[in-house]
């Protein structure tokens, strides 16, 4: 019975840690994501969950259509080498990415290889991959994946496109045309939106008070503001941000805890091919981030869209009443030379809200530290010393940037911790042994210290002895010679 009960427990054990083994495998087998940026018929391709091991990865992608289809890549350097073969099959077209660098292809587990241009609108159904990938780190030593998934963010036959209206009639459809144009009324409405989208609700005012002209003359006017109260994921129809940069007016987009504000009065542009914009920040979490901030990092965050902002924009972001009157610092993280680009600085409002001007959605970090300063000053003294910083580095203009580390992967961090702990057992046991010795050694010499005490003794005692019987002998023939005299 003892015997039965040990079999069922070994058997249990080992399908428990395979189990786990397939598990870890599969959380470290990386991913493809295709998903649309806006533009008409443009779709990025990015790789999720690569390790910072990576340098160079085949895979492909078929895609429902008998067109040539271009790849616009991401990353232009000239030391890469960056291929994408078409091929036709059953009226469709299958292209195979090849991508080798001389860096690690992430810095941060995700990278975006390219977009692809179609030649007319595609929906989820329209993607699909065999699921092969195959990468190789800097050794050229290669990983065969069979079971890499797709992951697809589009817009179904633009059904889910986000609107919003600025007229002041009751029919929304949806979109706004060049002839919706607010009229000079305060207005608040909520716009109807097609079915599987949220609701957004806009209001327009307008503001009365002085202006700066071009010629920094101070005159009366009236601004036109248009605020959406807008949900997170939820899509903007682009007409609206290019109706307000032709009638001049300023756009808000209140998400809750932080809020877009687009200033169409002092010009812009929304290309022709933009359907769309994705405004939503997806708040981050990278230890490589913190590292590099030297743990001064607030915040972390990414913005959906990804690209020049239509006209001039800023970001009012929450960071805690704790902060007012602090100033701090954004930063661009520029994942493909994995350094970090102060560009702007702001002092925290009493309400715990600060105010950053972005001119380009992409991943940006908040710090209660100038690292660049510090940065910079450290360049000086390795220029002076002939000695290069780790941590600092130029950008192509010349700009001080912080260098980022990559961004290693569950199992990676895991192996790390294995080794740090691993390290700190192998110096806690030599501090022991080196204790046990100095406590042996101590004990030695204390040993030897009473052994020779005890000698002292002896040797004391024997001299005592003697020198008594010395004394003794001496009295005695003291005696006899009296007694014959």
């Amino acid at each position: 019975m003892n015997l039965r009960k040990f079999l069922v427990a070994g058997f249990t054990a080992v399908m428990m840690a395979g189990f786990g083994a397939l598990v870890s495998s599969a959380a470290s087998v990386p991913n493809i994501q295709v998903r649309s940026n806006g533009a008409e018929n443009e779709y990025e391709v990015t790789l999720q969950n690569v390790s910072s091991e990576t340098y160079g990865v085949q895979f492909d992608l078929t895609v429902d259509s008998d067109k040539d289809i271009t790849v616009n890549w991401a990353d232009g350097d000239s030391g890469n080498v960056q291929k994408a073969v078409q091929t036709d099959s059953n009226g469709k077209t299958q292209i195979t990415f090849y991508v080798s660098k001389l860096r690690p292809l992430s810095n941060s587990s995700n990278v975006q290889v390219a977009t692809i241009v179609t030649d007319r609108e595609l929906n989820s159904s329209s993607f699909a991959t065999s699921g092969y990938m195959k990468t190789v780190n800097q050794n050229q030593k290669s990983t065969v994946y069979q079971d890499v998934m797709l992951d697809t963010k589009l817009t179904p036959d633009g059904s889910n496109n986000g609107s919003g209206s600025d007229n002041s009639s009751g029919n929304n459809s949806g979109s706004n045309s060049g002839n919706n144009k607010p009229s000079d009324t305060n207005q608040s409405q909520n716009t109807s939106r097609p079915s599987g989208s949220q609701q957004i609700t806009v209001s327009q005012t307008n503001t009365t008070g002085k202006q700066e002209t071009d010629k920094n003359q101070t005159t009366e006017g009236t601004q036109k503001t248009l605020a959406i109260t807008i949900e997170q994921g939820q899509q903007l129809d682009a007409d609206i941000l290019r109706n307000a940069i032709e009638q001049k007016i300023s756009v808000t987009l209140q998400y809750g805890n932080y809020q877009w504000t687009f200033d169409g009065a002092n010009g812009g542009s929304v290309p022709d091919k933009q359907k769309f914009y994705d405004f939503s920040l997806e708040m981050l979490s990278q230890h490589n981030l913190t590292a590099a901030a030297e743990g001064s990092d607030l915040l972390q965050f990414a913005v959906q869209y990804q690209g020049q902002m239509p006209c001039p924009a800023s970001l009012t972001i929450t960071v805690g009443a704790d902060y007012a009157g602090q100033t701090l610092y954004l930063a661009y993280y520029d994942e493909l030379a994995a350094t970090l680009q102060k560009t702007a600085e702001a002092v925290v409002n009493q309400d715990g809200t600060v105010v950053f001007p972005i001119e380009n959605a992409a991943k940006y970090i908040v710090t209660s530290k100038d690292l660049w300063t510090a940065a910079a000053k450290t360049e000086e003294m390795s220029v002076q010393t002939s000695e290069q910083s780790q941590s600092t580095a130029l950008d192509l203009s010349g700009n001080v940037v912080v260098t980022v580390p990559p961004m290693m992967t569950e199992e990676e961090l895991e192996a790390q911790e294995a080794a740090q702990e691993t390290t700190e057992n192998e110096e806690i046991s030599t501090t022991d042994e080196s204790e046990t010795l100095e406590q042996n050694a101590q004990s030695d010499s204390e040993k030897q210290s009473q052994e020779d005490s005890k000698a002292v003794v002896v040797i004391a005692s024997i001299a005592v002895v003697i020198l008594f019987g010395a004394v003794i002998a001496f009295l005695f023939v003291r005696v006899a010679n009296k007694r014959r005299a």
